[in-house]
């Protein structure tokens, strides 16, 4: 159930996939601004949540990042730091090319993560980890999503709809 500890993503690359489980994508032609944008609202849901959550970050387009993004993303990383330290129980990293994910291992390698993190090559096997991970840290969370129409009703029952 989402409730005022598990707030709504308010920006069109961010999205619940069930609570305390969050999922972000990168689109291969976002702004700057958006990017910023989008940033911005990650720092709000992480700041907000005073419990376990994590994070199913889509990075497949991040070969078309500028390097102003990149930045955003480092300074973003550093201004939540202490936060994920306490309560990120995970982020599944997807970057479908090999290229990618050599980026993104060097990356955390030379500035690694205060949160437990993980690359695959596909969604599914990236969630099934993000799942498991909150799991390990007390979430009530099923390993495999809820049936899509579950999902409906539950949110929105949430929503008050």
């Amino acid at each position: 159930m989402l409730s005022r500890e598990h707030p709504i993503p308010n920006h069109k690359w961010l999205y619940v996939i069930e609570a305390a489980l969050y999922g972000q994508t990168l689109p291969p032609d976002g702004t700057d601004e958006e990017l910023a944008s989008m940033l911005a609202e990650v720092e709000r849901i992480t700041m907000t949540i005073q419990s376990p959550f994590g994070w199913v970050t889509d990075l497949t387009n991040l070969l078309q990042a500028t390097a102003r993004q990149r930045t955003l993303y480092a300074q973003s990383d550093k201004t939540l730091r202490d936060w994920d330290k306490l309560f990120c129980a995970g982020t599944a990293i997807i970057c479908a090319g090999a290229f990618t994910r050599g980026i993104v291992t060097v990356v955390h390698w030379v500035a690694p993560p205060v949160y437990p993190f993980k690359i695959f090559a596909n969604r599914r096997e990236g969630e099934r980890w993000a799942r498991q991970k909150l799991i390990d840290r007390g979430v009530r969370i099923g390993v495999e999503p809820k049936s899509l129409t579950s999902m409906v009703v539950a949110t929105k029952a949430d929503l008050r709809i």
